[in-house]
């Protein structure tokens, strides 16, 4: 059972392995913790009694399933980064109509820009190729949480 586990996360994770620096694989067992830089293994072979981490330089190192305690798969987060505060959108949203608009506060004189709404799943839900600061029609989107993108900047809101 516990091998069955270790099985389906392992292989789960394992699509992790384009990795950048700071990524590990940590295998604790009950006689310490062997940390591995994923971009140093090559790969991790199962077998019936247990797991060998490769390396690039084709050494394995082999755990029994009953002295492995767990595998910990550290990680640094790819795509969105947090902002600091000079990054951060001067642009404010305000729901109206009963959630059929939104109006985009703070984009006074800029002039046109392409105005995109992607929903949380990432899909571009609304498109306006020369957008000038008008109220934006949002009420063919369902309940949720959007991120609303006009020239360069970019804010969050939920309808």
């Amino acid at each position: 059972m516990v091998k069955g586990r270790i099985t389906v996360v392992m292989l789960f994770l394992l699509s992790a392995l384009s990795a950048s620096a700071d990524d590990n694989v940590t295998v604790v067992t009950a006689s310490g913790e062997t940390p591995y830089a994923m971009e140093s293994i090559s790969r991790i072979d199962f077998s019936e009694t247990g797991i060998t981490v490769v390396a690039q330089d084709k050494e394995g190192v082999t755990y029994a399933f009953d002295e492995i305690r767990k595998i910990v798969f550290t990680t640094t987060p790819a795509g969105i980064e947090p902002m600091t505060a000079a990054q951060k959108s001067k642009l404010t949203l305000t729901v109206a109509d009963g959630g059929r608009s939104i109006t985009v506060n703070g984009w006074g004189d800029r002039g046109a820009a392409p105005l995109e709404i992607y929903s949380i799943g990432g899909g571009r839900e609304v498109r306006i190729g020369e957008w000038n600061g008008t109220a934006v029609d949002v009420s063919s989107l369902p309940h949720g949480i959007y991120v609303l993108k006009a020239g360069s900047e970019t804010v969050k809101f939920r309808k």
